[in-house]
């Protein structure tokens, strides 16, 4: 299903707004941020950004459901068909790693110092994306043994707890390195339920 493009005005403005949020993020943490501290620093109007955002939650999701969005896209360039059952399952995590390395300063605040509301929606796009990823899979497997949306729960958190846990050092490996940690925890895991 193909997204609805934004108008390019309202677009810039979303743009704005999310590219403000991100950037006091890693000065402020999450929390502290304030709608007025947006739209100080994107030079935005508060009429503006309530025609938009019911408020900076609502921000902070509107730029997850663009990371969410940029995820399929770069399923949809990936050969999937010519990965394993296990391997699509968690073929986001190359691009997430790499992704949250880019974008250290910003994932490191959002993470463990980010609040309960930015981790909840940030494992709730992971697990939207196993879902995606693993629906044939879990109606072909037995409904004996541990459930699948538990299984699914498992992996999300398990991503987090480790990119969590990497951001945190202060000389990081590499994103494919941490790719591969993650992969030698995890696969063992999916091929036994699958």
């Amino acid at each position: 299903m193909k997204k609805k493009r934004l108008d390019r005005r309202i677009q810039r403005t979303h743009n704005l707004l999310k590219g403000a949020l991100m950037s006091l993020v890693p000065e402020k943490g999450y929390d502290a941020i304030t709608v007025q501290d947006i739209l100080d620093r994107a030079d935005v109007g508060r009429s503006t950004f309530y025609l938009h955002f019911g408020d900076k939650d609502a921000l902070l999701r509107g730029g997850l459901a663009d990371l969410h969005e940029e995820l399929r896209e770069r399923q949809r360039e990936m050969d999937v068909a010519a990965l394993g059952p296990e391997e699509r399952l968690i073929s986001f995590s190359g691009f997430l790693y790499q992704h949250a390395y880019e974008h250290r300063d910003v994932f490191w605040a959002l993470g463990k110092h980010g609040g309960a509301m930015v981790r909840h929606s940030f494992h709730e796009m992971l697990v939207d994306i196993i879902n995606e990823r693993g629906r044939d899979l879990f109606r072909k497997r037995s409904s004996a043994g541990v459930p699948s949306e538990l299984f699914v729960h498992f992996l999300a958190s398990s991503f987090l707890s480790v990119m969590e846990w990497w951001l945190e050092q202060k000389k990081p490996v590499p994103p494919e390195t941490i790719n591969g940690m993650f992969r030698s925890f995890v696969m063992p895991s999916i091929s036994a339920q699958l």
